[in-house]
């Protein structure tokens, strides 16, 4: 994932195609970072619902 997020930030971010994916890879990235946290995750809890409910959100629209 942070891989093909560096990709997407010099890359494909530029270029400003494919927008409401980026966006929600920007979520699945901030989640993927967040949860490898340990024990530290747990005060980050609330900000997770609201990403993770962002991002399925951004992935319902774009496959339906």
């Amino acid at each position: 994932v942070q891989s093909l997020g560096i990709f997407i930030d010099v890359i494909v971010r530029n270029v400003s195609v494919l927008e409401k994916h980026i966006e929600c890879f920007d979520k699945l990235r901030e989640l993927s970072s967040t949860l490898v946290l340990g024990d530290a995750v747990v005060a980050m809890v609330p900000r997770l619902r609201v990403v993770l409910r962002q991002h399925h959100e951004l992935l319902a629209v774009l496959h339906p």
